[in-house]
């Protein structure tokens, strides 16, 4: 089930691919979550025309172990600082 992440203004979001592609939003689709115990990832995708999509992975690692258990909160304030959303 998907939740939307509701950002305080319109922001410019530049996501890495094969190619730089930025996307202006309101909103990000946090289409799901997936904890394999080693790693916590994102599947998200963006309120406009582009039809783009992204897989995050928001902790591995000493990151994954630091974190514990975490929140949907952590998980909202991740996304921001991977997508530099200020």
């Amino acid at each position: 089930m998907s939740r939307e992440l509701k950002l305080s203004t319109k922001k410019t979001i530049a996501i890495k691919t094969q190619e730089s592609v930025s996307i202006e939003t309101e909103k990000i689709s946090i289409d799901s979550v997936t904890d394999t115990g080693q790693s916590v990832t994102a599947n998200i995708s963006f309120f406009n025309s582009t039809g783009v999509t992204k897989t995050l992975t928001l902790w591995e690692g000493e990151d994954y172990t630091a974190i514990g258990r975490w929140t949907d909160k952590n998980v909202d304030d991740r996304i921001k600082i991977l997508l530099a959303i200020t």
